[in-house]
């Protein structure tokens, strides 16, 4: 690690010198009037950035948009603001330039700008834990790169997209994209830019995290060591002191302190000016001193992680400050505080979508439970992360998750339970070389072979973990294990004869059982076993389509027993007489299995009779635990292969009937924040449904249950709106008889629907500003602030990026309105969603005048063409106008309407809504007029129409939907149009009889 360090020291002079080279060639760029000189400006932002010169960066910024005309340019402009707003944790302003980027971007066709532009959004929505936007954003872009070979901005994607699967608990995703994006980033040629550097730490801190997760500390290590070394080479501190973070909890849990604290010392001298990742330092501090023994010191550093986090805004950061206060309370005794301090802890974690610290989570919780002597709820929590853990390979986790289990059977006097329990946690610690953790299950073990009345075994697991803590300085814990070492010394004067001990082969196979989460895991606890109980010299190897795989064991002679198993497989001859093999597999002969894994067990010598059966034993438990876990993956498998055909109406449940593809585009994303309290902004024509809108994002977030209060900002007067808004206290202003909660308190705790943003007085946006930024309010006539949580849900019909131009809306206010934006588009752009909408609309009417009425095909075909300039609400009303009119059991027809309706449509203009592409590609025999001289209009128009629709259909043999998307046209629209045409045959037959039949869709009472 030392020598890297001459590197990060130097950090400072070489972006200087950087910054000074590229000014020096700008400006000779500058006089030969080259157009190289417009890149060098760019990428002097990025160096002013890099060396957190953020103000100067931004002035060297606008000097390129001084004097840029390209499109592509002001583009590029807006997404390094962005990029330079996102480092500043401006996240609104942020998103408001990244999306004028993109739209610049898409405006020119420009796909590798727009491609860097999804994938910076993402990056931006990943930083406020909007993991689903994120990765839409991050998908997209990936896809635009991939097309583009762009294989930086390509692996950068993968990298985000990486750490998202991982925090969502996908840990196999998250290790494949970031192992390609590190391929990408490999096989560039020449060297690497400085973000490339940079991001190649980023993915080497990821597959280290992994690893670490995994138990594989070495590898961590390894790899943690080699990002440093990346990191070294560019000016990020933040970046070089996160590395360092993270070696010292690699140190820490592989049983270096010294080597922690001095990594420690390293991260705290880098992060000082950064809260967020000072934090999270702070909170690696206070294990190192909880583990010493040192609860002082460790409470300290856990407030200052507390305190940082805060400050910093940062959740996931606070909650690990409340988990460091918490596990030093519980090693105070004090463990209801604990259980308090551990919820909070968790309830951030789940509101952030933190998924993969969830289950950690639980376990502390489950800890704290059981130190309280509440096993009920300790049993819950360890339930519930068990559930969440799934098939993850996170080993310290599991073996925690193990001993957890050993302390409730323990509560529950089942000391032999606990023993195989302990055992098992103690395994997947040593495999993993978890020093700390290892004693800690040796003192589990020992405590349960003390109640198994066996001194014996219980001395020697406390021998060990007094050994382990003492050379690590852990005084707290080594003092336990001396107090529970003496304990044992009088036990052998007192117990003359011990109670039977549950017999070994018993504590052997629950010892597997409870290995079961992964084949490996499996696997690897079988070689412990043999190693550490049975004393057998053993290894697990596994046939691969390349050779034979050392699986598990290390033992001395494993490359030994390799080469012989694999020389005698390949010469089909019988294993040497100094190696006993016993071959299993995952599956059990039998017909139409899937390829199976097949192992072999290699003991070195000959097996002892009395041990054959035991070990014979141990196999079959392995063999019927490995075919378990093979056909639960092939029933996983199976259920992941769903039908692609889109449920109808599926978002009915949260009040959205949607078909279009617009309209199901807008309730996907309603789906993907519904675990947010992220401001929305809703944009859309009037009577569009955006009220709908902002009813369902209600409906599916955590605040359903709570009041939903919408407010519409141009039905009260400028002059009141203040008071309606914030409240006001009794005798504030002439008139205030008494006081009022004002509408945002009286939403508190659900959500407030602010609608008609864009009618609100000037006047009244500061107030409504500091309310989203601060979450508090100052109702009129009141001196002091007053908390309120809510959220708010935005709407307008206006255009406020012009209304902020001509100074009618404020800009900062507009941003954090703007954080996520979703567009209801109007009803002629969706025409899809014009039937069911109208069924709904007549179902509900029918029922309300308690009428049975139907709808004809022909006034349905005929609403489906409108092109509805009054959206949803004029449908709403013309269907509500006609079912009032109409009797009793009456089928509505075209002349049930308002004869306005049908006018409005023949004037309307031509651009109102766009004709099928299809029409200029209608074919015409030579000669062929389109009809007779002597037709009418209407008559014309109609052959027009039988022809689109049978040279549509004939186009895509027959194919409904794919000929109705060509024609514009709803799959329903173009069934009752074959219909009246009479092509229901093959569509090269038209049918002589076009006459339309008169099929009716009923509604009434029920």
């Amino acid at each position: 690690m030392s020598s890297v360090m001459p590197a990060a020291a130097s950090r400072g002079s070489r972006q200087e010198r950087l910054i000074a080279r590229l000014q020096i060639e700008i400006e000779e760029l500058d006089r030969q009037r080259s157009p190289l000189a417009i890149e060098r400006r760019f990428a002097l932002v990025g160096a002013l950035a890099d060396a957190q010169r953020f103000d100067e960066a931004a002035q060297a910024l606008d000097a390129i948009a001084v004097g840029a005309q390209e499109a592509e340019t002001i583009a590029r402009v807006h997404a390094q603001r962005g990029e330079l707003l996102l480092r500043q944790r401006h996240i609104p302003r942020a998103i408001h330039e990244v999306n004028l980027a993109l739209k610049l971007g898409e405006s020119v066709q420009a796909d590798a700008l727009v491609g860097r532009a999804e994938a910076l959004l993402g990056r931006i929505y990943a930083a406020i834990d909007e993991p689903a936007i994120a990765r839409e954003h991050l998908e997209r872009g990936a896809r635009l790169l991939e097309g583009l070979r762009d294989a930086g901005a390509l692996a950068e994607c993968l990298w985000q997209l990486g750490v998202l699967a991982y925090h969502e608990g996908r840990i196999a995703e998250s290790q494949a994209a970031v192992a390609r994006a590190l391929t990408l980033l490999e096989a560039l040629p020449g060297g690497l830019p400085a973000q490339d550097i940079r991001l190649v730490g980023q993915l080497l801190d990821h597959q280290a995290f992994i690893a670490f997760e995994s138990g594989e500390l070495a590898v961590a290590l390894t790899l943690l060591e080699k990002a440093i070394a990346h990191w070294a080479q560019t000016e990020d501190k933040l970046a070089l002191g996160r590395a360092y973070d993270l070696v010292a909890d690699a140190r820490l849990y592989a049983g270096k302190w010294r080597e922690a604290e001095e990594a420690l010392a390293q991260a705290l001298s880098l992060v000082a000016d950064d809260q967020a990742t000072e934090s999270l330092a702070r909170r690696t501090a206070s294990r190192l001193r909880l583990w010493q023994g040192d609860l002082d010191a460790a409470e300290r550093q856990a407030r200052l992680a507390i305190e940082r986090g805060l400050a910093a805004g940062q959740p996931a950061a606070e909650a690990g400050g409340w988990e460091a206060l918490a596990d030093v309370r519980l090693a105070q005794g004090r463990s209801e505080e604990a259980i308090s301090l551990f919820e909070q802890a968790t309830r951030i974690n789940a509101k952030t979508n933190r998924v993969a610290r969830l289950p950690v989570s639980h376990l502390r919780l489950a800890e704290a439970c059981l130190a309280a002597g509440d096993a009920t709820r300790a049993e819950a929590h360890l339930r519930r992360a068990r559930e969440l853990f799934g098939d993850s390979p996170k080993l310290h986790s599991k073996g925690f998750a193990c001993r957890l289990d050993g302390e409730l059977h323990l509560h529950r006097q089942n000391p032999g339970e606990a023993v195989a329990a302990f055992t098992q946690s103690l395994s997947m610690f040593e495999a993993a070389g978890f020093l700390y953790d290892a004693a800690c299950s040796h003192l589990g073990a020992g405590r349960a072979f003390l109640a198994l009345a066996n001194a014996a075994r219980a001395r020697i697991h406390l021998e060990a973990a007094q050994r382990i803590l003492t050379e690590l300085g852990a005084k707290r814990l080594s003092a336990q294990a001396a107090q529970l070492l003496a304990e044992t010394q009088r036990a052998d004067a007192t117990w003359a004869s011990p109670p039977p001990a549950p017999s070994l082969d018993a504590l052997l196979i629950e010892s597997l059982v409870a290995a079961s989460a992964s084949p490996d895991l499996l696997l690897r606890e079988l070689a412990i076993l043999l190693r550490d109980e049975l004393r057998l010299t053993a290894a697990i190897f596994e046939q691969m389509p390349d050779g034979i795989r050392l699986h598990a064991g290390g033992a001395p002679q494993a490359e030994r027993m390799r080469r012989a198993l694999e020389s005698s497989l390949h010469d089909e001859r019988s294993f040497p007489d100094d190696l006993t093999v016993r071959v299993f597999s995952d599956a059990r002969p039998g017909p139409d299995l899937a390829p199976m894994r097949r192992f072999f067990l290699c003991l070195a010598g000959a097996v002892p009779p009395s041990l054959a059966t035991t070990i014979e034993a141990l196999v079959h438990v392995v063999e019927f635990i490995l075919e378990n876990h093979r056909l639960r993956n092939a029933a996983r498998a199976a259920r992941a292969v769903v039908s692609s055909e889109p449920v109808a109406n599926r978002f009915a449940h949260i009040g959205l009937l949607c078909e279009s593809p617009a309209m199901l585009a807008v309730a996907e994303r309603i789906e993907k924040i519904r675990s947010s309290d992220v401001t929305v902004l809703i944009t859309g024509e009037s009577g569009v449904g955006k009220e709908l809108v902002a009813r369902a994002l209600h409906a599916t977030s955590r605040r359903r249950d709570r009041v939903f209060l919408p407010f519409n900002c141009a039905a009260i007067p400028a002059e009141l709106v203040e008071s309606r808004l914030f409240g006001h206290r009794q005798g504030a202003f002439t008139g205030a008889n008494k006081s009022a909660l004002g509408i945002i308190r009286s939403a508190a705790g659900g959500t407030l629907f602010l609608d008609e943003i864009g009618e609100l007085a000037l006047h009244v946006q500061p107030k409504l500003l500091r309310f989203l930024q601060e979450k508090e309010i100052h109702p009129v006539g009141d001196e002091q602030p007053i908390k309120v949580d809510v959220r708010v849900i935005a709407a307008t019909n206006r255009d406020l990026e012009a209304e902020v131009a001509q100074g009618k809306f404020r800009e900062d206010l507009f941003h954090r309105l703007n954080v996520v934006r979703l567009h209801v588009p109007p009803l002629r752009a969706r025409r899809e969603d014009i039937a069911p909408l109208t069924k709904h609309f007549l179902r509900e009417c029918a029922r309300r005048e308690g009428k049975t009425v139907s709808l004809s095909e022909a006034a349905l075909e005929r609403l489906c063409s409108l092109p509805w300039p009054g959206n949803a609400r004029q449908l709403k009303n013309e269907v509500e106008r006609a079912v009032a009119l109409a009797e009793p059991n009456d089928v509505l027809t075209p002349d049930h309407f308002s004869p306005e309706l049908w006018r409005s449509a023949s004037l309307a203009p031509s651009g109102s809504y766009p004709l099928p592409s299809a029409v200029a590609g209608v074919r015409r025999g030579a000669g062929e007029p389109l009809a007779s001289g002597g037709a009418t209009l209407a008559e014309a128009v109609e052959a027009l129409e039988r022809r689109m629709v049978a040279e549509a259909l004939e186009r895509h043999q027959g194919n409904v939907t794919h000929a109705a998307r060509e024609l514009g046209l709803t799959r329903q629209g173009l069934i009752l149009k074959r219909r009246r045409y009479g092509l229901e045959k093959e569509p090269s037959c038209v049918a002589a009889d076009n006459a339309p039949k008169l099929a009716r869709w009923s509604s009434g009472p029920r």
